[in-house]
């Protein structure tokens, strides 16, 4: 089975415009419980990033509310593909500290992908994979005459006094 990061990422990540403050994206941080948000342009194109790691430590300096938060924000991000599948970017969230991670298209940022997403689709997968396994074993135990087998063609059945024939 092959999973995307499309298919796992989270839609609609918090973003701001470059021209926000630092107290706007504080607020905004508290306010959608978020770990981090991505600074854009007019356009859409995502600039950077800035963590709430990033908000508290300049909050920790005395830096100003009102100072840009292009002035704090990250400009070296790791990105993913929407198309790059589970496999291959499982490992970049084991072998880095990232816990979100932008899901970029056309330099705009169409969602976000987090390290519980990946462990939570792993699990899944597995699981899909044990059942299927199980199920090939039953079958495989079974004698042939005691396969499911469907002989009938559904479409040329007729019921009769509650009985289902054939044609």
């Amino acid at each position: 089975m092959r999973v995307t990061v499309r298919d796992l990422m989270t839609l609609d990540p918090v973003t701001v415009d470059a021209n926000a403050t630092i107290g706007e994206t504080i607020n905004l941080i508290l306010n959608r419980a978020v770990g981090e948000v991505y600074v854009r342009n007019s356009e859409g194109q995502l600039l950077g990033a800035v963590s709430d790691y990033a908000v508290l430590k300049a909050r920790l300096n005395r830096t100003a509310a009102e100072q840009p938060i292009t002035s704090i924000m990250s400009r070296a991000l790791v990105v993913l593909n929407p198309n790059a599948t589970l496999e291959s970017v499982a490992g970049s969230f084991r072998d880095s500290c990232h816990g979100q991670v932008a899901v970029v298209e056309d330099g705009k940022v169409i969602g976000q992908l987090g390290r519980r997403d990946v462990l939570r689709a792993l699990l899944v997968l597995d699981e899909i994979r044990t059942e299927s396994e199980r199920h090939r074993r039953f079958e495989e135990g079974l004698p042939r005459a005691a396969k499911p087998h469907v002989a009938m063609s559904f479409s040329d059945e007729r019921r009769m006094d509650g009985v289902v024939s054939g044609a």
